[in-house]
Order: structure tokens, then C-alpha cells, then sequence
């Protein structure tokens, strides 16, 4: 319904619309965005901002990550110097970072010997990707690996393999092994 009105306005009424002040629509875009906002969630952005020890003091629960909060307020800073699109691509930005570098210590690995020490699993899971790789590597050192079994399993029950990065971390983690 919202459409249809917007393509009347558009095709039929433009003449009509042209003889209202600019003004008039400035103030119904203010009034649409301040009812818009939920006032009760910027407190709630703002509380996850302040150190745990004064949100205890002022008894704020807070349930947004920081790292969102500094994102949207980014957003909306940029929108207010630059425009939307430039935000938004900002925004996004931020946000691939901030999910990169916390997906780089998501990668676990557990070591389990057998009980007769023929052999040993691996377990690993996290993502496995770009940002990830050169540190799964680095977690299987060439020294320990020389004192490992001859049988080695590597299980990736848990593991997300997302890239071709992560799969040739594999490759050479296979390389190095044989």
C-alpha cells in the first residue's frame, strides 16, 4: 500500500507536491525518526561503553557487545559528515574486522594420546580461514610433531573450513606430518 501511494505521488500528484515547502517534509522526516527511536536502547549502547565497575554501580545491565556499539555509533557519525552509503560500507568494514580478530582465537586444538601411546588425535575446532591459517600452523611446531606416533588422527568434527586458505592450511598441516 505504502508503494502504491509513492507511485501516485510520484507519477500523478508532482505538481501538487512541488507547491509544498521543502520545510513541511524536513519536519515530517524529523517527527517519522523520533518516533522511530527507542530511547530506552541508546542507554542501553551507552551502558555497554562504561567500565563493568560503574555499570555495576549504576546498576545497568547491558546485553550489546562493545565492539557493536562503537560500529553503530561509527555508522552514524559517518552518515552525519559523509552520507549513507559511505557509512554503511564503513560499517561493514568495521564489522568483517572486528569478526576476523575475533575469529582468530576461536581455533582450538586438543591433543589426545591413546591409552597404549600408539597413537595420538587431534581435535580441532573454530573456522578455518584467511586470518586463521598461518596460526593453526603455528600451533603444530615441527618439534613436537617429531615426537608424536606414527599414527596421527586428525579430527575436524568441530572445525569450519571457510576458505581455500584454511583448506591449504590443512594441505600443510597433512605435509608436515607425513
Amino acid at each position: 500500500l505504502a508503494g502504491l501511494t509513492m507511485v501516485v505521488i510520484i507519477f500523478g500528484a508532482y505538481p501538487i507536491v512541488n507547491f509544498i515547502p521543502l520545510s513541511a517534509f524536513a519536519g515530517i522526516m524529523f517527527y517519522a525518526a523520533h518516533n522511530l527511536v527507542e530511547y530506552r536502547s541508546i542507554l542501553t549502547g551507552l551502558a555497554a561503553l562504561l567500565p563493568e565497575s560503574m555499570r555495576d554501580a549504576l546498576h545497568l545491565d547491558y546485553k550489546i557487545p562493545r565492539m557493536e556499539v562503537l560500529i553503530m555509533l561509527t555508522v552514524t557519525v559517518v552518515i552525519l559528515v559523509f552520507d549513507l552509503a559511505i557509512a554503511v560500507c564503513a560499517g561493514v568494514l568495521i564489522a568483517v574486522f572486528v569478526y576476523v580478530w575475533d575469529s582468530s582465537a576461536r581455533v582450538v586444538v586438543e591433543r589426545e594420546p591413546s591409552d597404549n601411546g600408539e597413537s595420538v588425535t587431534y581435535n580441532i575446532s573454530g573456522p578455518l580461514f584467511f586470518a586463521t591459517a598461518q596460526n593453526f600452523i603455528e600451533i603444530f611446531s615441527l618439534e613436537e610433531i617429531e615426537l608424536d606416533p606414527e599414527d596421527v588422527i586428525i579430527m575436524l568434527e568441530g572445525a569450519e573450513v571457510h576458505d581455500s586458505s584454511g583448506m591449504f592450511a590443512l594441505k600443510r598441516l597433512h605435509d608436515r606430518f607425513v
